[in-house]
């Protein structure tokens, strides 16, 4: 039976406690796939969730080095990062999180990628970093 490593999920822990300075609690749990689109057949794969700024995210191990996440505010609306599959747990994570990131961003209406020539920048204030020594 496929399952998370002991290094799996300390590496997963480690590196959400960093992302979000506090440690986040993960909760494993399995889920229903698909892994043959072709096929009808679904089997049960282990999986990581957690919540984070009002974000749930999920991990799903569908092989020993064959891992799929994606993030959903709603039930109804999922979303995941450009690449279908990664190799290793983290990877993946560090993959959804930083879709997260920037779908969070694209809906505040800040653009992905952006460059300084993307913006007005007389519509800003300067500001100057001081050094009181």
């Amino acid at each position: 039976m496929i399952d998370y490593t002991e290094q799996e999920s300390q590496a997963v822990q480690q590196l959400l406690n960093e992302r979000y300075k506090s440690p986040v609690e993960i909760h494993l749990a399995d889920c229903e796939v698909q892994p043959d689109k072709q096929r009808n057949e679904r089997v049960e794969r282990p999986a990581m969730f957690w919540n984070a700024l009002d974000c749930n995210f999920v991990l799903i191990k569908m092989a020993d080095d064959e891992f799929q996440g994606f993030f959903f505010y709603q039930p109804d609306e999922h979303f995941a990062s450009a690449q279908q599959t990664y190799s290793n747990a983290v990877n993946c994570v560090i993959a959804i999180l930083q879709s997260q990131a920037d779908q969070f961003g694209e809906s505040q209406g800040y653009l992905s990628g952006a460059t300084a020539a993307d913006f007005d920048l007389n519509k800003f204030i300067p500001c100057m970093v001081r050094n009181d020594d």
